[in-house]
């Protein structure tokens, strides 16, 4: 009988120390998946944030070539008025014009 107890107990106590170190190494298994797990994510979030500064970049670079294309336009639409200007003044009205022939038959 006493071996058989014993034997439980060397057994329950083999048992006892196993599930600590087995504990301990499961926390550790856990730590470690959590650590690359956040590595993983650190590493998304910078792919993802270089991706949206290289989206942000080009977009800035086409607002600039496109406020730079609005000047110049603005410029020629000035151009062009004053072009218009100095034509009206220098040219006849076209509402003192004669009107044509087929006009004045019908």
């Amino acid at each position: 009988m006493k071996e058989v107890l014993f034997t439980a107990v060397g057994a329950f106590m083999m048992k006892l120390v196993d599930w600590i170190f087995s504990r301990r190494r499961q926390r550790v298994d856990i730590q470690t998946t959590e650590i690359e797990n956040l590595r993983k994510i650190a590493a998304e979030w910078r792919q993802t944030a270089n991706e949206w500064k290289d989206l942000a970049d080009e977009y800035q670079a086409k607002l600039i070539g496109t406020l730079k294309e609005v000047d110049r336009l603005r410029v020629e639409v000035a151009e062009l008025r004053n072009e218009v200007s100095t034509l009206r003044k220098v040219l006849p009205n076209p509402v003192d014009k004669p009107q044509s022939k087929t006009k004045q038959h019908k």
